[in-house]
């Protein structure tokens, strides 16, 4: 049996195993791999099995799926061969027990490392509007919103 190993992302280190049965890949709770990941879709990728080979399909995902770097077709099945180092949001993952060593050189050459969590900070994370620009910008116009003006007043 071929195994899906996590090699960054929330789930690093861990394998899956791929049968007969599709698996569907996704930030969705219905997924056979939940990826807790903003950059992933709900239904973003689907890894099949046929006899020995296995293919990949990306679900029409919004951030795509990269495939060796290389951002693949979205709806089309593309064989996916062991070693080779496949992107979904800030996960890295490939078939087979080992990805390539290069697997940092990889993340860095297509904007995904340490720092994709420092340059697209999650809002939700610091929601104090005193401290976070973002939340201090939206606090402002929720105030304004939500004062009630008298008829002829702007």
């Amino acid at each position: 049996m071929s195994k899906l190993y996590f090699m960054n992302g929330p789930h690093e280190g861990e394998c899956y195993e791929v049968n007969g049965k599709p698996l569907l890949l996704g930030r969705s709770s219905k997924s056979d791999i939940t990826l807790n990941d903003r950059f992933v879709s709900r239904k973003h990728l689907q890894i099949k099995r046929k006899k020995t080979r296995v293919f990949i399909k990306d679900l029409n995902s919004k951030n795509g799926t990269l495939v060796n770097g290389t951002l693949i077709k979205t709806g089309k099945k593309l064989e996916l061969l062991e070693r080779i180092p496949v992107v979904i949001g800030t996960s890295v993952f490939c078939l087979g027990k080992d990805c390539p060593e290069n697997i940092p050189a990889l993340l860095d050459s297509i904007g995904i490392s340490e720092d994709m969590h420092r340059a697209f900070p999650d809002p939700l994370a610091n929601p104090d509007p005193e401290t976070d620009g973002t939340m201090k910008v939206i606090y402002r116009i929720s105030s304004v919103l939500k004062k009630t003006l008298g008829i002829g007043e702007r």
